[in-house]
């Protein structure tokens, strides 16, 4: 995932320092310069690296990233702690059968966290859940190849693309198919995968997560959604 070319901000990207323009705010008197310096003195992340440009583009397209999984992408333990005392990370234990030894030390955005990856990052953020479901997005996302997480998009990302075939659906003159599929979407008997994602060979995946209480409407509402994106389905059970 690339760096936005938005309006600059706060952070400079890729290394290269960003300097602010001057503020065309009145001078602070003693006790305001005081504030703003503790404020200055708190930040912890004031420039964002390629690792970090890595590692929030998972945290945003997977909702929650084990401890191992941001090393994966870069960050030392300093790093990810300084982003948890800036705010934008928060750090969560997901506590699994078998005690302490099966838990597993994840993390997700805090809202400052999400704030920060739609001005810094071009993508649709994808909504966490909870570390159940949301550590198997992220094991498969970490399991493809760089270029392969180029390519891949969140749920709301596939809502998009869908919409899009319907109305491709309807510039051919086929509108019949196209009022076909939003009927199906409209009523739940289309419903969009987590993620989709093109392997190396050329074939695009819908990738879900389902639980032992998904039954036949919703995992056929899963692949209906799948066909329609042109792609195909793979599972994995939270």
């Amino acid at each position: 995932m690339q760096p936005s070319g938005g309006s600059a901000s706060r952070f400079a990207l890729s290394g290269k320092p960003y300097t602010p323009a001057p503020s065309a705010r009145p001078p602070l008197g003693k006790d305001g310069r005081r504030k703003e310096a503790q404020a200055i003195a708190k930040q912890h992340i004031t420039t964002l690296y390629p690792r970090d440009i890595r590692a929030l583009s998972a945290l945003a397209r997977c909702g929650y990233v084990t401890a191992d999984q941001l090393r994966e992408n870069g960050l030392r333990d300093k790093r990810i702690h300084s982003y948890c005392k800036d705010g934008l990370v928060e750090r969560v234990t997901h506590s699994r059968p078998g005690g302490r030894e099966a838990d597993r030390e994840c993390f997700r955005l805090s809202k400052a966290g999400r704030d920060l990856c739609r001005e810094e990052l071009s993508c649709r953020l994808y909504n966490a859940q909870n570390p159940a479901h949301d550590l198997c997005l992220s094991d498969r996302y970490h399991a493809i190849s760089p270029e392969e997480r180029a390519t891949w998009k969140t749920e709301s990302e596939c809502r998009d693309i869908f919409t899009e075939h319907i109305q491709q659906l309807r510039d051919q003159g086929e509108e019949e198919r196209a009022q076909e599929l939003w009927d199906k979407y409209q009523d739940g008997r289309i419903s969009m995968p987590d993620a989709i994602y093109t392997r190396s060979d050329g074939v695009t995946v819908a990738y879900e997560v389902i639980t032992n209480h998904y039954g036949e409407a919703e995992i056929s509402a899963k692949e209906e959604a799948a066909e329609a994106l042109g792609a195909t389905i793979e599972y994995c059970t939270a």
